[in-house]
């Protein structure tokens, strides 16, 4: 398919999209169209949703099952995407924050030694930095040919969208706006982003109790009492109605217990669609309180998920067979 077409069909969607897309692009180091990329996965989701909902209807799938089935993929599929890609961002300027002290400490002894800080911050471009190592080529490159350090640093912050190198070319550009000294202002800041990495390992370490529970609650507990929950239902539905009478002089009604109108067909899905907002949501709060973003745990969506769904069907298992033995 020409790429004309994936252009046009990302015109279908919101600029303001496209551009968050060329940000997170820009920021993954991967050199695509914008316009190529969304219209791409967006043409992929719509033919592909299709071509489930005309198999359903040939395969005289439920007409309704078939629609809800092309809905998710038409949607599945353009989230999958998009997480894929911000995954991506996040292991990217998570190693080049791991990086950057050790490049500011070489910047400061190549300073130190007569070198000039674009001229430092071309010889310090380790290949061990990895994506850091192309960013400080690309910003040296660019004070060399003439834009100004101030001008270079931004452009490389705008690359990158990184918090943490945010304030660091912050620091460094007002320290020498100010006059200091570039090369002890660089082994400062070097020093104080590994405390600050200390310090938050130490969090990490802290809250780790609290991200276990999260854990077991949403992929195993949740899970589990889901299975028993149906499985009681399914008992009830097949030993009938049972009528206790009024207790004797109480005169209080007492509970009347029987099949109830839900099929189990229904529960069990109903506790699959449980079971994927429990780990969705349980997931982001995971991100929350163990990096302070909620989409620092998108990754482990998929783990929770799977998780949860094997357990289920275990616990499911596990209890039909308890009971069978019992009974016989």
């Amino acid at each position: 398919m020409s790429f004309k077409a994936y252009e046009r069909a990302a015109e279908l969607l919101p600029k303001k999209y496209i551009k968050h897309i060329k940000r997170l692009l820009m920021s993954s180091g991967i050199e695509v169209n914008p316009e190529k990329w969304v219209g791409f996965f967006f043409l992929f989701s719509i033919f592909l949703s299709i071509g489930v909902l005309i198999d359903g209807i040939l395969f005289n799938l439920d007409f309704y099952l078939a629609i809800i089935l092309s809905v998710f993929i038409l949607i599945g599929i353009n989230i999958v995407s998009y997480v894929s890609l911000v995954l991506v961002v996040d292991k990217r300027v998570r190693f080049i924050e791991q990086m950057l002290p050790s490049a500011l400490t070489l910047m400061a002894s190549n300073i130190k030694s007569g070198v000039i800080p674009s001229q430092a911050m071309l010889v310090s471009a380790r290949k061990e930095f990895g994506p850091l190592k192309d960013e400080m080529d690309i910003t040296s490159n660019e004070i060399m040919s003439g834009k100004s350090f101030e001008g270079a640093l931004k452009n490389m912050e705008q690359r990158v969208n990184s918090e943490v190198l945010s304030r660091t070319f912050s620091l460094i550009i007002e320290g020498s706006k100010a006059g200091g000294e570039l090369a002890t202002l660089l082994q400062g800041i070097a020093e104080d982003l590994k405390h600050t990495e200390l310090v938050k390992a130490e969090i990490r370490a802290n809250v780790m109790m609290y991200v276990i529970f999260i854990f077991i609650a949403a992929g195993v507990v949740a899970p589990m009492l889901f299975a028993i929950s149906i499985f009681l239902v399914d008992m009830i539905g097949e030993v009938g109605v049972i009528e206790v009478p009024e207790l004797a002089g109480a005169g209080v009604p007492f509970l009347q217990l029987s099949a109830g109108q839900v099929s189990s067909e229904f529960l069990t899905y109903f506790a699959l669609a449980s079971i994927a907002i429990t780990s969705f949501f349980g997931s982001l709060i995971i991100g929350l309180i163990e990096k302070g973003e909620e989409k620092k745990g998108i990754k482990y969506i998929p783990i929770l998920l799977i998780l949860g769904i094997i357990v289920f069907n275990f616990a499911s298992f596990l209890v039909k067979s308890i009971f069978t033995t019992i009974s016989i």
